[in-house]
């Protein structure tokens, strides 16, 4: 209940009318499912919420992630994302839409309306990087380059993915995400930051509290400035500490993805030691007292 008072939360649903709760929603009941290991129909269809925004696909890498490493579920299940997909636009097709508007709708939102490197994020491209056309490729195959990296770490020490590991899998994805991928708008963080709420809410840990509280500050001084022309702070120093807390976000979870290849290589090397029984132990110790006691007669 916390949750739904937190300063971007209520801005973003309440006051901007946007949808971002609803697919974040959607996405983390199926992340509390892979979670507890509760892989049914019903929450592979909450893996879906595509249709509801573009956005969810953040999540696409996590779920590649968890399916790789564990194995706890088939590769069909996967095609519950273009069957719901699908099913939600044909509403639209019986009312009179064209198939090709309402399935391209995002194709068209991706090329028309997104112009600007940034908007309103603070993220690496905030810093006099405005070529939308010329960065748009070059960060989309940076960020995919990063999530390949991530993605041979977690294959090499899938032991270590416990719960705890695993929402922090999450965050550093949903971080990557905002972080390098360009024609990110100020509410495309809403699913990172109220993770990392949860995350601190949950486990109390003094640096991810810390990054949290500056997190909503930050939100709640992007949101003022589009929908209130309030600027508490100037865009430009929103950068650093965003990008503070971003870099402290990913120094607190990357060693759950680094950790995870470093366990697999200390497994494999240590699988030929195998413990000695104490009575081995025992007895080789009175070998060599009774050795010594012979040699001292002697």
């Amino acid at each position: 209940m916390a949750l739904l008072f937190l300063p971007f939360v209520f801005l973003n649903s309440a006051v901007w009318g946007q949808c971002d709760s609803i697919y974040t929603a959607f996405a983390i009941m199926s992340l509390t499912h892979l979670l507890q290991e509760k892989i049914t129909k019903p929450s592979c269809c909450s893996v879906s919420p595509c249709p509801l925004k573009l956005q969810a696909i953040f999540f696409l890498p996590f779920f590649l992630y968890y399916y790789f490493a564990k194995k706890r579920c088939s590769i069909l299940h996967f095609l519950y994302i273009p069957a719901v997909y699908l099913a939600a636009g044909l509403p639209a097709i019986f009312c009179g839409r064209s198939p090709l508007d309402t399935y391209l709708v995002y194709r068209l939102q991706v090329t028309h309306d997104t112009d600007s490197v940034t908007r309103n994020m603070p993220n690496l491209y905030s810093f006099g990087l405005a070529d939308y056309y010329v960065l748009k490729t070059a960060g989309i195959l940076i960020a995919a380059a990063v999530f390949f990296a991530a993605f041979l770490w977690v294959l090499k020490g899938r032991e270590r993915l416990d719960l705890k590991n695993l929402m922090l899998l999450c965050l550093w994805t949903l971080l990557t995400a905002v972080m390098f991928l360009p024609g990110m708008h100020e509410r495309y963080d809403y699913p990172s930051s109220l993770l990392l709420s949860v995350y601190a809410l949950a486990y109390r840990e003094k640096k991810i509290l810390l990054c949290a509280l500056l997190v909503n500050l930050i939100d709640l001084m992007t949101y003022c400035s589009f929908l209130f022309y309030t600027t508490l702070l100037p865009p430009d120093l929103l950068v650093l500490p965003y990008l503070f807390v971003s870099s402290a976000g990913h120094a607190h979870a990357a060693p759950c993805v680094v950790q995870t290849g470093r366990s697999s290589r200390k497994g494999r090397s240590q699988q030929g030691l195998r413990p000695v029984p104490r009575g081995k132990i025992r007895r080789s110790v009175c070998v060599r007292q009774n050795l010594r006691k012979r040699k001292a007669i002697l």
